[in-house]
């Protein structure tokens, strides 16, 4: 599955510099609704 910029720009967001963790949210980002997506930059 494809990631949008959207996505990406909340995955940054929600990482807040640490890498790692933006690994992880990218590998989930695809198969999150767009609900969960919005909820986990929160």
């Amino acid at each position: 599955r494809k990631i949008s910029k959207v996505d990406v720009k909340r995955v940054i967001d929600a990482a807040q510099g640490d890498a790692n963790k933006a690994d992880r949210l990218l590998s989930k980002m695809p198969y999150l609704s767009k609900y969960e997506k919005t909820r986990s930059v929160e």
